[in-house]
C-alpha cells in the first residue's frame, strides 16, 4: 500500500516541497552516519573525536557523555566538549563531526598548563 502525503494547508506548495526535500536530506545524512558508525565498529574507520562518560561532571550527581572538541596544546587536557545524555547520541554526534571533516582544536594551553614555567 502506497502512502500519499497531503500538504498541510498552512504551507504553500513551495514550502511543502522544501520541507520534503529537507526531510529527505536529513534521512540521507542519518543513513551516512549509521554506515560510518558501522565502519567504525568493524574497525574500518575511526572517529576524529574522543568521547567518554563522566560520572560526576562538574560535581553534579548526574553523569553525562562528553565529546572532546578542544585539547590543551601543552598536555592534552580537555578544554572544550559537547555534552550528550546518551551514548548513542554521543556516537552519532562524533560520527557527524568526523564526516564533516572536523577535528578537535589544539591551539592553546589550559589555565594550569599555561601557568607552568618551562625553563631549562
Amino acid at each position: 500500500m502506497k502512502h500519499t502525503l497531503v500538504r498541510p494547508t498552512f504551507l504553500s506548495d513551495r514550502q511543502y516541497e522544501k520541507a520534503i526535500s529537507l526531510i529527505r536530506d536529513w534521512n540521507m545524512i542519518d543513513q551516512k552516519i549509521d554506515q560510518f558508525i558501522n565502519q567504525v565498529h568493524n574497525k574500518n574507520a575511526s572517529f576524529s573525536f574522543d568521547y567518554y562518560y563522566d560520572e560526576h561532571h562538574f560535581g553534579s550527581d548526574k553523569g553525562c557523555w562528553l565529546i572532546v572538541t578542544e585539547l590543551c596544546s601543552v598536555a592534552g587536557c580537555d578544554l572544550s566538549y559537547i555534552r550528550e545524555n546518551s551514548k548513542e547520541a554521543t556516537i552519532k554526534q562524533a560520527a557527524f563531526l568526523t564526516l564533516q571533516g572536523r577535528t578537535p582544536l589544539v591551539e592553546r594551553p589550559c589555565g594550569p598548563c599555561g601557568n607552568v614555567n618551562f625553563f631549562v
